[in-house]
């Protein structure tokens, strides 16, 4: 597996294992970049690619069978966080999972919702 992570915001981030929860999601030779933005990078995306002027929490773009991207709005993570109930840390990564879905060829449904849930469900823990 080859993975990528680039902030291009000066946000911390979390701790999150998401190199462990690709290896789960994923093909062992898939290669994999992500990107954490914020509003600008994703609303200009979400519009270019989805005819949506607004900012994005997760957009997921498969460049072949086996490479994608993923671009994290770190911004629209935390206002949503509050809005779930759950911390930062842990609707990113519930995002960051989402995305993997869709790069599997997931489409938002039961079978989604499974994948996520076992994804979740058997995430590797932080030891802080």
């Amino acid at each position: 597996m080859n993975f990528s992570l680039t902030n291009t915001t000066r946000a911390r981030l979390p701790n999150i294992s998401w190199q462990a929860l690709t290896r789960r999601a994923l093909a062992s030779s898939y290669v994999l970049s992500v990107v954490i933005c914020a509003d600008a990078l994703s609303r200009t995306l979400n519009n270019k690619y989805r005819a949506k002027n607004k900012p994005a929490n997760v957009l997921s773009f498969p460049l072949s069978k086996t490479s994608g991207e993923i671009f994290l709005n770190i911004k629209q993570a935390s206002r949503e966080a509050r809005l779930y109930e759950r911390t930062q840390s842990k609707h990113l990564e519930a995002l960051f999972i989402h995305g993997l879905a869709h790069l599997r060829g997931l489409s938002h449904g039961k079978k989604m919702e499974v994948f996520e849930a076992r994804l979740l469900s058997s995430r590797p823990r932080i030891e802080n």
